[in-house]
């Protein structure tokens, strides 16, 4: 079944946002906490996963897990089928909305083949604090580098 919300479509017979798992903590990142930009954020978010690649449509893809940390975005999920990485210095801001399409709030990544709009499934801000955090660790890197470099 196809539902036209927007000019968005979604081939899925249903969307829904179940609560899931979200949390910023420095304390349950391992060896990442040690980081430089740990202090920042650690984010990792049970996410409901849809992908566009062709600008017509979106298309809902399944379940997964994105990381948020020092090193950028790791979304992982759809039985084992998606990994995509972005690193942090790819982009200092994040694209984001709340109540998008009126489906939920959304983080998106990706490059220029194929966007991730992934949908936190849990309650709470956890949208405007990644997209905070991304801009923060982007300054952290950019610093980095330039201390680095002289």
């Amino acid at each position: 079944m196809r539902t036209l919300i927007g000019r968005v479509i979604m081939k899925s017979p249903s969307f829904p946002l179940f609560l899931g798992l979200s949390f910023i903590t420095r304390s349950f990142g391992g060896n990442e906490a040690n980081a430089p930009a740990a202090n920042v954020s650690i984010i990792k978010l049970t996410q409901s996963i849809c992908v566009m690649v062709n600008f017509r449509q979106i298309c809902r893809v399944g379940e997964g897990r994105l990381r948020h940390d020092a090193n950028g975005f790791r979304l992982t999920g759809c039985g084992g089928k998606l990994d995509f990485t972005q690193k942090t210095e790819t982009s200092y801001s994040l694209y984001a909305d709340y109540f998008w399409y009126e489906l939920g709030d959304m983080i998106c990544i990706g490059d220029r083949d194929v966007l991730y709009y992934c949908f936190p499934q849990g309650k709470g801000d956890v949208v405007a604090k990644t997209r905070l955090a991304a801009e923060e660790l982007y300054k952290l890197k950019r610093a980095e580098r330039a201390a680095k470099n002289g």
